[in-house]
């Protein structure tokens, strides 16, 4: 492809990251208690929820420390928020609780997988960028608390204390996600035990044969309908696809087979536009064809996977979805805002501005920055 396009469109995103989303995030992202807002209002201004998430919390952490990570933020600030959060939420027998109120009191003191997995990737970057073990210990309690308490006979983990079904793979792929990382910051092979455990559900009860990656399952990991069908999530395909690489990466295991199933099966859900929808069933048909943005960056960042891998195709593609996205979804302004998704029929969704997209958004954006740097090198 012509490598002006790629430059160009890397350009672009850096950009908007480091001179519209990081300021404005960085002046108006965080409360009066130092914490981050769930939700901002479409003219720019803070949306009082009534509660802080703890994964709210430690999304903005990785979108702090990576941003301090490329030198585009004071390294304080991601860690200011990391060691906060832990001293607030931090379960008295292990973990992080699901909620607090906006001072920091304890809301819901369930201990959700999802919210640990984001725990312990905000943990390896804040490692990672500044060196303190105390972010290291942090990881390891945290793991170590679901090893033996959130551990589920059937392999892999409940999805929260207390136990609820049905069962999902996502907080599995996010803590996949966060193992990875540490196991890159620090070398522990614990790390990447535990990767390895979940890389074997994920071939053994995630995908099926025919490359449809599955959402929900019983208790002994059965496929469970969900309003009469299968569900599959394109999204979630294109998620692994970058995550398996960089296991690949790490680890020197090829993954090539199972990247080109997920992304030929995550591709039936690729509209007209070429965005992805949001829920498909197990035999590729559509169900639910609104579109949201998380979707569009994970796509983003398979097809950089793809086209670092010789894909030419993948690598035209780029510029094209990374144009859609700003088109589409972003919030025309000064304020660094987005539309979540946008419905079938083509509307944005006013609904509501999670905080938490922007951590998809950092990663995806990120990630082809590099991938420009090294096609320009």
């Amino acid at each position: 492809m012509n490598q002006n396009l790629l430059l160009h469109a890397s350009a672009r995103a850096e950009a908007w990251l480091r001179d519209r989303a990081l300021p404005f995030w960085l002046d108006r992202g965080i409360d009066p208690f130092g914490m981050a807002w769930e939700e901002m209002s479409f003219d720019g201004a803070p949306r009082e929820t009534g509660y802080r998430r703890t994964l709210v919390q430690f999304r903005q952490v990785y979108v702090f420390a990576h941003a301090a990570h490329v030198g585009w933020c004071p390294p304080h600030r991601g860690a200011d928020l990391f060691f906060a959060t832990c001293a607030r939420a931090r379960h008295r027998d292990g973990g992080f609780v699901h909620r607090l109120s906006p001072a920091g009191d304890i809301l819901d003191a369930t201990r959700d997988a999802y919210d640990q997995a984001f725990a312990l990737l905000a943990a390896g970057w804040i490692f990672r960028l500044t060196g303190d073990t105390r972010a290291l210990d942090a990881a390891h309690e945290t793991l170590d608390f679901m090893q033996r308490d959130m551990a589920h006979p059937h392999g892999g983990f409940v999805e929260a204390l207390p136990p609820r079904t049905p069962r999902r793979q996502n907080p599995h792929m996010h803590l996949f996600e966060a193992l990875l990382v540490l196991f890159e910051v620090s070398g522990n092979v614990a790390f990447i035990d535990a990767a390895r455990r979940i890389i074997s559900l994920f071939a053994t009860r995630f995908v099926t044969p025919g490359g449809a990656l599955l959402e929900y399952f019983s208790d002994g990991w059965a496929p469970v309908e969900t309003r009469g069908s299968l569900i599959v999530e394109p999204g979630h395909h294109f998620e692994w696809v970058w995550l398996l690489h960089e296991f690949e990466r790490l680890t020197g295991e090829d993954q090539g087979q199972a990247i080109a199933s997920l992304m030929d099966f995550g591709l039936k859900g690729v509209d007209a536009e070429g965005l992805a929808i949001d829920e498909m069933e197990a035999q590729g048909h559509w169900l639910v064809s609104s579109r949201k943005l998380w979707a569009q960056t994970v796509m983003l960042k398979a097809l950089i996977v793809l086209a670092a891998r010789g894909d030419k195709a993948s690598e035209w593609r780029i510029p094209a979805l990374l144009d859609a996205i700003f088109e589409r979804f972003m919030v025309p302004g000064e304020a660094a805002l987005w539309f979540e998704a946008i419905a079938a029929d083509g509307e944005p969704l006013r609904a509501r501005m999670p905080t938490t997209t922007l951590y998809h958004l950092m990663l995806s954006f990120m990630e082809l920055r590099r991938f420009a740097a090294a096609s320009r090198q």
